[in-house]
């Protein structure tokens, strides 16, 4: 399954949760968890890639749709180029906004397409 199918998924809808645990599990932090990841497990590795990767939640904002639960959404943003991806992710609670995020950021490294910071260039300016 392709990374856009299961972040386009209802983490709460059928036999998803599973799938979304799964995907997770092949995150190494992530792979000694039988049960689900813990939320503070998630932040701290969304914090760990945003410092070593050029990559960060751009923002989170809540989404109102008329006759639906609330919602929440979060564009990422590449920090060295200073520009925002291509990518709305959308969840109905924070901690599916942290999963789903979790797994984008996996698969970003997993395919290279992600540069490390240059924390030299950074403390010049």
């Amino acid at each position: 399954m392709k990374t856009s199918e299961i972040l386009n998924m209802d983490y709460y809808k059928d036999n998803n949760k599973n799938i979304f645990q799964k995907a997770l599990r092949k995150i190494k932090p992530f792979e000694r968890y039988e049960d689900d990841i813990p939320f503070d497990m998630l932040e701290k590795y969304v914090s760990k890639v945003e410092y070593k990767y050029s990559i960060m939640i751009n923002y989170i904002t809540p989404v109102y749709i008329p006759g639906e639960r609330n919602m929440y959404s979060a564009t990422i943003r590449d920090t060295e180029e200073s520009k925002c991806y291509d990518i709305a992710i959308f969840a109905s609670s924070f901690y599916e906004l942290y999963v789903k995020i979790s797994i984008y950021y996996f698969s970003k490294i997993k395919n290279n397409s992600l540069v490390l910071k240059d924390w030299n260039k950074r403390n010049k300016v």
